[in-house]
């Protein structure tokens, strides 16, 4: 009679130890369910979607260009970009955000920005900005994003602004603005753009609309 009461204590006791595992199983699935939804919502926020300049930028309007047209001017402008700098040693970097920013600086006179490329440290193509020339207005700016997280191009990356005008305009400015605000100390500062290449002028393009 004790030996059977004894028995049916220990399968009660397996039968209560079952259902907390059971338990525990389901708490455990709900907790990796509810973590990686919350991760999927979080990157759904935080993951910018990148749209083509003239969408995000409307005052840019994409340009069709003519075989029997010769510019007038021309020229290629390098502008050096730094997505990270070393700090310390080379084993230690800060990741950066940079802004290539493009300035019509003529009050009358539009200009085509034929192409708008960036590159990496060991001078590889990493991104063309443009699928198409643009047309930026008198006065009138375009922006080039590089985000942080974006390390392809590394200490010595760089972009390649070419651009040419149907009439003779002053010259184009084109800098960078590097930011970094991840740290207890925040990060920013400038690099000019230098005119590196102006070709001979060849009848290859003319403005036209859409």
């Amino acid at each position: 009679m004790i030996c059977k009461q004894m028995v049916q204590r220990i399968s009660q006791k397996q039968q209560v130890c079952k259902g907390v595992v059971s338990t525990l199983a389901v708490v455990s699935l709900a907790l990796s369910t509810l973590a990686i939804s919350g991760c999927d919502y979080m990157e759904g926020l935080t993951k910018a979607v990148e749209e083509p300049p003239e969408i995000s930028q409307p005052h840019l309007k994409v340009v069709k260009v003519a075989d029997d047209f010769k510019a007038v001017q021309q020229a290629s402008i390098y502008v050096p970009i730094y997505s990270a700098i070393y700090y310390e040693d080379r084993r230690r970097t800060i990741d950066l955000a940079a802004t290539l920013s493009v300035r019509n600086t003529d009050m009358k006179n539009s200009i085509i920005l034929r192409s708008v490329d960036y590159y990496s440290t060991d001078g590889k193509l990493v991104k063309k900005y443009l699928t198409a020339p643009v047309e930026l207005g008198p006065m009138s700016t375009a922006d080039f994003i590089v985000a942080r997280t974006d390390v392809s191009g590394g200490a010595g990356a760089n972009f390649i602004v070419d651009w040419l005008a149907s009439k003779k305009v002053s010259t184009p400015i084109a800098e960078a603005v590097m930011v970094s605000t991840g740290s207890s100390q925040s990060i920013s500062f400038v690099s000019r753009g230098e005119t590196v290449l102006q070709p001979a002028i060849e009848p290859e393009q003319a403005i036209k609309g859409p």
